[in-house]
């Protein structure tokens, strides 16, 4: 299914850049450099170790910070979905008002730091940050997302999952709708 939507998907490249923990009792959490723990920061996450906590652990500090905080968090959202070409780039960065736009080109000119990691636990990580945006500022982010995303008039894989899972958490978080219920 995957080769349908996307036909040059290489699973070999998505080998994840971790080494897995010691197995011991005695594993510390990952926290950031105010010595906060992790689980503390990220309370959505699951810090057993493993895969969430390697991640967590290996996040720069620029980006621990990033995805607390609700404007630097609506601005890594939008620098992901900034297109590579540079005009195309351009005219996505017309449609981000200006106090926004200085974030995103800051978050940009780091991302060769950004492309480390998978862009979907950054989403994720992000999430919390962004349920504390008012209904208003949630409104115009949403059209926001909307706008860039349709500025290249195309979509891609990412773009896809990133409409999704943004409607899934936010929407359904500001709108307080439960979904659609699932009959078997």
């Amino acid at each position: 299914r995957i080769a349908a939507i996307a036909p040059d998907f290489d699973p070999s490249r998505t080998a994840a850049p971790w080494t897995e923990p010691a197995k011991d009792s005695g594993t510390q959490q990952p926290s950031d450099s105010s010595g906060v723990p992790a689980a503390a920061l990220f309370p959505s996450a699951s810090f057993t170790g493993g895969a969430g906590a390697a991640w967590l652990a290996a996040l720069p500090e620029f980006l621990a910070v990033t995805v607390r905080q609700t404007a630097p968090a609506q601005a890594l959202i939008c620098a992901l979905l900034l297109d590579r070409d540079p005009g195309m780039r351009e005219r996505q960065l017309g449609e981000i008002p200006e106090p926004l736009r200085g974030m995103v080109l800051e978050i940009d000119r780091r991302r060769c730091e950004i492309d480390e990691f998978p862009r979907l636990i950054l989403v994720e990580l992000a999430l919390p940050a962004l349920r504390a945006m008012s209904d208003a500022q949630f409104a115009e982010f949403e059209k926001l997302v909307a706008r860039l995303v349709a500025a290249d008039e195309r979509m891609d894989v990412f773009e896809f999952v990133m409409q999704k899972v943004l409607m899934r958490h936010l929407v359904m978080y500001f709108t307080r709708e439960t979904g659609p219920v699932v009959r078997f």
